[in-house]
């Protein structure tokens, strides 16, 4: 599973999961 930096629906800096 990979983790990256990703932009969110309210624009905001997060961290995502993509399995």
């Amino acid at each position: 599973m990979k983790i990256y930096i990703s932009i969110d629906m309210e624009g905001l800096w997060g961290l995502s999961s993509w399995s």
